[in-house]
């Protein structure tokens, strides 16, 4: 019973958990796991400034802090 509890618990924070960009590894496969409205809105974003959704997330997301150059 209680490892039933601890799997249904797990399912409900993965689903709760929201996907930063900023800590992103790979922009486009985490792009993919946001929910649908951060999706628009990025989408919206790209749109406005005249780009591709990918050239958007580089742009905005593409340089990691402490990254070794």
């Amino acid at each position: 019973m209680v490892y039933w509890l601890y799997i249904i618990m797990i399912k409900h924070m993965e689903k709760i958990m929201s996907i930063n960009l900023k800590h992103s590894d790979n922009l486009d496969r985490d792009y993919k796991k946001l929910s649908s409205p951060r999706k628009s809105y990025v989408k919206d974003r790209a749109k406005n400034n005249g780009q591709t959704i990918s050239q958007y997330l580089n742009e905005k997301y593409g340089v990691i802090k402490n990254e070794v150059e």
